[in-house]
């Protein structure tokens, strides 16, 4: 169905006669939605698209949009290898359309893309307008860029002072509710807590993602980790830079090797060596 085609069957579904905004669900920003709908209506298009400045490595990772003076869209290429125009300007994944928009989206089986399908019609009939974000945007789609989302709402809104008496904490870290940190412990800097976590005594816990419920044990060290809901890491464990989903015991002493990815629900034993999937 792709995301086109799951945005003509909501439109169709809910009869809608206004303009819409669409949000993909793997982008992480603080983009001001009202000054985008705003835009879209000065610009007086059937379309906007929301970009934002991504840096030279990266262009090739996103659709690029070229601009004229008036912010219209004059060109866009998916993925390219060379920048249009020299443009970092890359799609973010969010936009506004007018309902005459919808009737442009192909009825066909398989995937129905709006930056493959949808946009190039509306770069044809020359009715597509950008706004341009300059805050936090982030496209979560792997987990490094997962936790460099986290690190950001972490310098906008994280805790730069806790007064946990016993703890060492290096801002910024973000403690949920209900969570336990023992005497001894040490967070920081960028450590996210889920809701009920708890962290043992003289636990070290660096650059990580601690979900709901995850426990980790007295004496274990975290770093550069996403550590799953209810995931229990035992005594002295060690989990450096890897993924670890939900349910998963790690029994004490274990080694997590750097670049591992460990799937839910699984009882891990032995150290798992550098770059291991143990799905």
């Amino acid at each position: 169905m792709g995301d086109g085609g799951a945005l003509a069957h909501v439109a169709e579904s809910l009869n809608i006669s206004g303009a819409v905004m669409v949000v993909n669900g793997d982008v992480f920003t603080d983009a001001d939605y009202r000054a985008v709908l705003d835009a879209h209506k000065r610009a007086g298009g059937v379309a906007t698209m929301m970009l934002v400045e991504v840096s030279p490595e990266s262009v090739s990772k996103y659709g690029i949009a070229v601009l004229d003076d008036s912010m219209r869209l004059i060109e866009f290429v998916e993925k390219p290898k060379e920048p249009p125009a020299g443009s970092r300007l890359a799609n973010a994944g969010i936009y506004v359309f007018e309902p005459e928009v919808f009737k442009l989206i192909p009825r066909r089986r398989g995937e129905v893309k709006i930056a493959k399908d949808i946009i190039p019609e509306l770069l044809r009939r020359g009715d597509i307008y950008a706004f341009i974000h300059r805050g936090i945007w982030h496209d979560i789609g792997t987990p490094a860029d997962y936790l460099k989302a986290n690190y950001a709402a972490l310098d906008k809104w994280g805790s730069k002072e806790v007064d946990k008496p016993g703890i060492d904490i290096t801002p910024p870290v973000y403690i949920g509710e209900g969570s336990i940190v023992e005497e001894g412990a040490s967070l920081g800097p960028y450590v996210v807590l889920g809701q009920g976590a708890k962290v043992g005594r003289y636990a070290r816990l660096k650059n990580s993602v601690l979900m709901r419920a995850a426990t980790v044990e007295p004496g274990a060290y975290i770093s550069g980790s996403i550590i799953g809901e209810e995931t229990y890491i035992g005594r002295w464990a060690r989990v450096l830079e890897s993924v670890v989903a939900d349910g998963v015991y790690i029994k004490d002493e274990v080694y997590v090797g750097r670049g591992s990815a460990i799937g839910p629900n699984r009882e891990v034993v032995e150290d798992v060596p550098d770059g291991s999937m143990l799905p």
